[in-house]
């Protein structure tokens, strides 16, 4: 009987490893962590926006749209956003 459980819980285990496949799944060793991971990811995803944020209004609103639009620089130059192409050149 022992065994019939052990293979049953081996089957299941390798069924639910394809059926959660992200990475959540793999982090917990209890359910009981669930909470915790769960709580961690949703700080360190509030994070990152706020850090985008913050990088995205350390820029010129002109970069910032040249960046972000499908427009070219004299477009957006003449919508009263100056932007030159010495500021979009890369590694500046």
């Amino acid at each position: 009987m022992a065994f019939l459980a052990y293979c049953l819980q081996v089957t299941l285990k390798a069924k639910l490893r394809t059926l959660a496949s992200g990475t959540t799944p793999r982090l917990l060793v209890r359910e009981h962590d669930a909470r915790m991971v769960g709580y961690g990811s949703m700080l360190l995803e509030s994070f990152v926006a706020i850090m985008a944020m913050v990088a995205a209004a350390c820029l010129p609103p002109g970069q910032f749209f040249a960046i972000n639009s499908k427009q070219t620089l004299e477009w957006i130059s003449s919508q009263g956003f100056p932007v030159t192409a010495a500021e979009m050149a890369p590694g500046r």
